[in-house]
């Protein structure tokens, strides 16, 4: 029984982890996208817009019509941005640097991008 716990433990903590990093990364495009409007309501659908579409380049299907469009390369660059394949492989108990670094630097960027539209809106 005592096994049961600490299995189910490390599932729920590697679940804990994706989740965590996945809502770190989506409050930092909405905070971006905050900073760029005034509006609550345009702030909050352009940041659920901006989620979004960060899940949906991870489907085969969007990959597929961006590697038609526009060639292989770009189908292989979409896919890098995909945030469902590296939440799913967290969630499966794979933690592997490249997830991490890929939460992390998202993250960052759109923290970044954001203290820097705050800093121009500021100095206007």
């Amino acid at each position: 029984m005592q096994l049961l716990g600490s299995l189910l433990a490390a599932i729920l903590s590697f679940v804990g982890l994706a989740c965590l990093l996945v809502a770190a990364a989506y409050l930092a495009v909405g905070m971006l996208f905050s900073a760029v409007t005034k509006n609550q309501v345009v702030a909050f659908i352009l940041g659920i817009t901006g989620c979004v579409l960060f899940l949906v380049v991870g489907l085969p299907q969007s990959q597929e019509v961006v590697g038609k469009l526009l060639g292989g390369y770009s189908e292989q660059l979409v896919a890098s941005l995909s945030v469902m394949d590296r939440f799913d492989a967290l969630t499966r108990g794979l933690v592997e640097l490249h997830s991490l670094l890929f939460f992390a630097f998202f993250t960052l960027a759109w923290l970044v991008m954001g203290m820097f539209v705050l800093n121009q809106t500021k100095a206007s």
